[in-house]
């Protein structure tokens, strides 16, 4: 094949591949959406290992979605009657979350703010309010925190720490010290994450109460604090300076001191 060709063929396909994302879809007929009602009416009672047709058009129709307000917000209502329904099975609400994650909006929140301490399902819930822009979301995850323990805790600790939830600094700062190894950790990377003066001067005064294992994730997380600090305004500069002046003292591991220098 002449290389040119090849390379035009393939730049055209691409073309054609962005202007099919790009184009609106086309309107679902009375038929077709009858089907979608129906697929999502069977969902309810899915078990791994049945047959799963509807799967494929109820995540057509997810697809279909973009771009279309209206459409996106029907599919929002249905999924959020199905996540209430207390007799959709575990695999249907999980399912559900998926399809949440993609094109969840404000309004299914609630939703899935009463399933983040689920055993089961909180995973899949966090999961989904983890990208969603909206302060509701935060607020959510900031509640269920103190209701929440072990591994429910250590999860949305990750997720305030993964949206940089800076009104998450002060409920999750006391954990930093948790006697649960795993809650203490997860603590201290979210701080790192979310950064800031607070989150830096918190963790600054707990690391001398820490337990050895837990020195070096500290001292990361402070080095993240700083790094962020370093790029604001002149007050911030001298708090980022020092915390690296504090970690390059010549008590601390030489990879700590290393980069603090």
């Amino acid at each position: 094949m002449n290389a040119s060709f090849g390379k035009s063929a393939f730049l055209a396909a691409w073309i054609a591949l962005a202007c099919a994302f790009a184009a609106h879809a086309a309107p679902w007929t009375q038929d077709e959406l009858a089907q979608l009602d129906a697929a999502l009416e069977r969902i309810a009672s899915y078990q791994l290992g049945e047959q799963s047709e509807g799967f494929n058009l109820i995540l057509k129709a997810v697809n279909d979605s973009y771009g279309d307000t209206a459409w996106r917000e029907r599919l929002n209502k249905r999924f959020v009657q199905l996540l209430a329904n207390p007799q959709a099975s575990f695999e249907c609400k999980k399912f559900i979350c998926r399809q949440l994650f993609v094109i969840g909006d404000e309004s299914s929140v609630p939703a899935l703010g009463k399933l983040i301490n689920d055993d089961r399902l909180g995973h899949m819930a966090r999961y989904a309010l983890q990208r969603m822009p909206f302060e509701s979301a935060g607020a959510a995850l900031r509640q269920a925190l103190g209701d929440s323990k072990g591994l429910n805790r250590v999860g949305i600790i990750d997720v305030l720490g993964a949206r940089r939830d800076s009104n998450a600094v002060e409920a999750i700062a006391p954990m930093v010290c948790d006697g649960d190894a795993r809650i203490a950790r997860a603590a201290i990377s979210a701080l790192g994450k979310i950064g800031g003066v607070e989150a830096a001067t918190l963790l600054a005064a707990a690391r001398p109460l820490l337990e050895a294992s837990l020195l070096a994730p500290a001292a990361d997380s402070l080095l993240a604090c700083a790094e962020g600090l370093a790029r604001q305004d002149a007050r911030e500069r001298m708090i980022a300076l020092a915390i690296y002046a504090q970690l390059f003292d010549s008590a601390e591991p030489a990879h700590i001191r290393g980069a603090a220098l």
